[in-house]
C-alpha cells in the first residue's frame, strides 16, 4: 500500500498537524490502556507514569 502525505506549507498549518497528531496519539494510548484487564487505580498509575 502507498500512502501519499501532502506536509502543510506554513507554520501554522505545521503547527495545527502537530496538534492533531497529539491528540490522536494522546487518544490511542488512553483508549488501550482504557482497555487493559486490570483495576482503576492501576491504570491511573500508568497514565500518571506516563506523563512524568
Amino acid at each position: 500500500m502507498n500512502i501519499i502525505f501532502h506536509f502543510p506549507a506554513s507554520e501554522k498549518g505545521v503547527e495545527e498537524l502537530s496538534k492533531k497528531v497529539a491528540v490522536t496519539y494522546a487518544t490511542a494510548v488512553f483508549e488501550k490502556i482504557n482497555k487493559l484487564n486490570c483495576p482503576k487505580e492501576q491504570k491511573v498509575e500508568i497514565l500518571n507514569s506516563l506523563k512524568d
